[in-house]
């Protein structure tokens, strides 16, 4: 019954065939019109959706709990996180300012921009932020300075403030004098600045506010909402070239004095976006190379060549069309149809082609041999197209929208890949001019001559396999799933480099999961989550009303009237008078001179000095105004303007939730009244074991806790239950679809068998070089096993159907197209293993250990067993 099928099938595909080389010119001109038609309606209609996040069913409970977290709180989603750092805080701060400002003004590319702990309420109330040990030892500091600073409140000018310090030196103690060496360092890098026309300003946050940061550099942060345009492949494309362009500016402005730099999710996905299409652009240039030398070593004619590939990019366009028609939009898996597409569709026009080859050589003519290669293949073409399309269709059931789509389109590529080779490859290769020299023989021969050896020891071909089969099932359950996608990412990018800084130094930008409850269950919650061990601290709306404020307030109290009347006045810098600032410079210079507390004991002292004596050696320059100004601006203009803040910061007042500002409260209160509770971990996250950890230990007591890192978990463990289901439906339909038309239970075995067994060796290699599964290389999966179907299928189609003289598959072409299409895959998709972006070079790595343990199985023990089954 089973070879009636495939008689009835090589029957109507012969004469199909037939009717192609009958009416070749009438062929190529529909498929040209239909390309062209494909193809423009293809480009008009065609959607991208780089949404990560839709990829996977909203039915799923953790994804309605983390698109009921980003509706509600939508500015903390989805956000660019700029960096603004330098050694000078002046700049820095006017710099993040300038950036805000321009990107506040572009609605159209950006929807929010924040720049944390600024604005009018933290301009008055920041002190209160610090820990009540911080602030004391800041009030320390500024008494300890204010004889230094008092002189100033009268006369804002560079003449006072270094007729000051030279008292200061002059009337000093070594120890006195030594207290003042961070200021002494600073002012001489300022006259050494303005000597040489370079830009400084003296760090008088460092000196009088955090010594401890003297070297670390200044910092502000920019919170970027941006308008995401997701029907591109770049959706923050123009929102980050726009900030980059204006960096740019700033960078001219402040004459490099700042470094700008990216990260957050939206700016590391366009990164990794930019990594992997230059990888893929690599890739392609080097598989089209690699895939044409194949190709012409398989079929030996550059008019087979070009048949193969106009065949394969016309079957393509219009599974491209098929797909706008079905799903619209593609997401970032269901693009991957084309990878499969052209990894599947060239079995098929190597198969007929190499047949017809066969034929030709034995004195056919063309138009006989193709109608005649295509009786002889056309049942393997067919099986192989319906198991294979089959096998795709059932990933449709899956809650994974993206592999789900991806398994519609694929499935009927292979139905349209079955329908142009069958009609546009013979009809091209009729008309197209042939070379008459073939190298078929000589293939043949050499890969009989190499395999051989080895499959003419069946027995120990057979026991080595069950050997090795055994073996790798052991360690199937090794095989592990790396959920966080932030390992995927090229390290050495700017975002990257970026997160991974402030994961070490900062809360910013650091991974926590979240809870949304109502306000009246918030406090008792909160209390409940911080006595978790692994929760490091909960942040709540109430988190941002400072604590010890009576005890800060009289310390700032204090601190006011210290410090007199000095922060009273409005700090207004004078114009310089240029020879009063001559004569109190010499006058400094011969303070140090004289002093018996300096004496060259003090390094800053002696510094000092030295750039003292380079400017007044400049004596045709000393009487420039420009030139004083310069100093005064490089020496005070930070701090006028810190003196200006804490005037204001000296004013706090008491601070409840009901002052708090509405931008800051609508971070954390949503409009129906539910407040965010945000969860810091204990432990490092990045690690999946932590992270679980974490998340297990926290739905104990909040089952719709949700956050980044709840997603990179569940989505990746959906993935994988996806996977599992999808491959368990993937097998019962080859199973029914190769017992449907093979009628044979132990040539179904064999047809599955090797496939089996190359997934084994695949999972058992990633499992012993601990090679996880991710995001980007399970998409090989359904391509390894779609490979794996079509090869052994026709193989033993061959032996059924039309068995070789002497028994040995190895010389016959269908062994050469076996052979080929591996080839050809692995050259088209294995070099991707050299791609910088690590999910690319890693869905390179798995496709060559699935496509050489492949061919190794088809080519080696399927022979054997094969031959066993069919003596001859």
């Amino acid at each position: 019954m089973g070879s009636q099928l495939d008689k009835k099938i090589g029957a109507y595909t012969g004469r199909w065939v037939r009717w192609s080389v009958t009416h070749p010119l009438a062929i190529i001109v529909a498929f040209v019109a239909a390309t062209a038609l494909f193809l423009a309606y293809s480009i008009d209609q065609m959607g991208i959706d780089t949404d990560t996040a839709e990829m996977l069913s909203e039915r799923l409970e953790w994804r309605q709990n983390f698109n009921e977290f980003r509706s509600t709180f939508p500015d903390r989603y989805k956000t660019i996180l700029v960096l603004v750092d330098g050694q000078q805080r002046l700049a820095v701060v006017d710099a993040a300012n300038r950036l805000r400002d321009a990107m506040d003004n572009d609605g159209k590319l950006f929807e929010a921009v924040y720049r944390p702990g600024s604005g009018d309420f933290f301009d008055r109330n920041g002190l209160l932020y610090l820990k009540l040990e911080e602030l004391e030892q800041l009030s320390d500091k500024l008494m300890t300075a204010q004889p230094l600073l008092g002189p100033l409140s009268a006369d804002f000018t560079i003449g006072t403030f270094v007729e000051t310090l030279e008292r200061a030196i002059r009337e000093g103690s070594e120890k006195d004098i030594a207290s003042l060496s961070p200021v002494l360092d600073q002012i001489a890098l300022a006259i050494d600045a303005v000597n040489t026309n370079q830009s400084y300003h003296v760090d008088w946050s460092k000196l009088l506010v955090d010594e401890s940061t003297s070297d670390q550099l200044h910092r502000e942060f920019l919170v970027v909402k941006p308008n995401l345009e997701f029907s591109r492949i770049q959706p923050a494309g123009a929102a980050i070239r726009q900030i980059r362009a204006l960096s740019k500016e700033i960078d001219a402005v402040s004459q490099n004095a700042v470094r700008i730099r990216l990260t957050g999710a939206v700016s590391m996905e366009h990164e990794e976006m930019i990594s992997a299409s230059r990888g893929a652009g690599l890739a392609g240039l080097l598989a089209l190379v690699a895939v044409t030398v194949v190709l012409w070593l398989a079929f030996g004619s550059l008019a087979s060549l070009a048949a193969g590939i106009i065949t394969l990019v016309c079957g393509l366009i219009a599974t491209a069309a098929f797909a706008t028609a079905a799903v619209g939009s593609l997401n970032l898996i269901s693009v991957a149809f084309a990878v499969l597409y052209i990894g599947l569709g060239i079995d098929f026009v190597i198969h007929l082609t190499l047949r017809a080859q066969e034929l030709v050589q034995k004195g056919t003519p063309i138009t006989a041999a193709l109608p005649e290669a295509a009786s002889d293949v056309g049942s393997s073409l067919a099986i192989a197209a319906t198991t294979t399309a089959a096998a795709f269709y059932s990933f449709i059931p899956t809650e994974f929208d993206g592999i789900s789509e991806l398994g519609l389109i694929a499935g009927t590529g292979m139905f349209i890949s079955l329908s142009a080779t069958l009609t546009l490859l013979p009809a091209l290769l009729v008309v197209l001019p042939r070379s008459t020299k073939n190298a078929a023989s000589l293939r043949t021969w050499t890969l009989e001559r190499m395999l051989r050896p080895i499959t003419s020891r069946g027995v120990a071909v057979i026991a080595i396999a069950a050997a090795v089969g055994i073996g790798s099932a052991f360690l199937l359950d090794k095989v592990r799933f790396d959920s966080n996608p932030i390992n995927l990412r090229d390290a050495e990018t700017e975002s990257v480099k970026a997160y991974f800084e402030l994961q070490a130094e900062t809360n910013i930008g650091r991974a926590t999961l979240k809870l949304l409850l109502p306000r009246s269950d918030a406090a008792d919650m909160k209390s409940r989550l911080a006595s978790l061990p692994l929760v490091e601290a909960v942040a709540s709306l109430e988190s941002l009303v400072p604590s010890d404020q009576e005890e800060k307030l009289l310390v700032l109290e204090d601190l006011a009237m210290a410090l007199g009347p000095g922060l009273d006045a409005e700090i207004q810098p004078r114009p310089p008078d240029p020879d009063r600032t001559e004569r109190a410079l010499r006058s400094l210079e011969a303070a140090i001179s004289q002093s018996e507390a300096t004496a060259g004991q003090i390094p800053s002292v002696t510094r000092l000095q030295r750039s003292l004596n380079n400017w007044l050696d400049d004596k045709a320059e000393t009487d420039d105004f420009a030139r004083v100004a310069a100093l005064q601006s490089a020496t005070l203009d930070e701090l006028a303007d810190l003196l200006g803040r804490f005037q204001l910061l000296l004013l706090a007042e008491p601070v409840d939730m009901s002052v708090l500002p509405s931008e800051i409260v609508d971070q954390w209160v949503s409009a129906d009244g539910r407040e965010l509770l945000e969860i810091f971990p204990r432990e490092d996250i990045t690690d999946e074991k932590a992270s679980r950890r974490l998340i297990e230990q926290v739905r104990q007591i909040a089952p719709n806790v949700t956050g980044v890192p709840v997603v990179y978990i569940e989505a990746g463990d959906s993935i994988v239950q996806a996977f599992r289901i999808a491959f368990v439906y993937a097998l019962i339909a080859v199973v029914i679809v190769l017992t449907v038309f093979l009628r044979n239970t132990v040539d179904t075995i064999l047809v599955l068998g090797p496939v089996l067994l190359a997934a084994a060796i695949t999972g058992a290699t990633a499992a012993l070089f601990d090679l996880p599964f991710n995001f980007a290389n399970i998409i090989t999966l359904p391509l390894l096993l779609g490979i794996g179907v079509a090869t052994t299928i026709h193989m033993v189609y061959r032996m059924r159907t039309a068995p070789p003289d002497g028994g040995s598959l190895l010389v016959t072409s269908t062994s050469q197209a076996v052979l080929f299409s591996g080839l050809t895959t692995l050259c088209s998709f294995g070099n991707m293993a050299f791609s910088p972006h690590a999910g690319m070079a890693s869905m390179g790595t798995f496709l060559t250990i699935g496509l050489v343990a492949t061919l190794l199985c088809t080519l080696i023990l399927l022979p054997v067993l094969l031959e066993r089954r069919y003596p001859q």
